[in-house]
């Protein structure tokens, strides 16, 4: 435990940043997550819509400072890469 008044605080004040920080990125986390499952099962207007909902999440998280830019901009790359193969590859399988 601290030993000094303001350890005891600043302890605290990081205990406070951490469950709002874990929150904020499993908030993240779970739309990510949505999305992918809305695309495979193959409604693509609900992926469109999850997608857009999980980039301003992830997005948020970066300007609320959860998360570094970079990492939100990878996060929202890697998403793109993933509906765009997933809607590439569902319509090649309706033809």
């Amino acid at each position: 435990m601290a030993n000094h008044k303001s350890a005891e605080k600043a302890h605290k004040i990081s205990v406070a940043k951490n469950a709002r920080n874990s929150g904020i990125k499993s908030k993240v986390k779970t739309f990510i997550t949505k999305a992918k499952f809305s695309l495979q099962s193959g409604n693509a207007e609900e992926s469109v819509s999850f997608f857009r909902k999980a980039e301003s999440e992830i997005m948020k998280a970066a300007t609320k400072g959860v998360i570094k830019l970079r990492c939100a901009s990878r996060k929202v790359s890697r998403l793109a890469k993933y509906m765009k193969n997933g809607a590439l590859a569902s319509s090649h399988g309706k033809q």
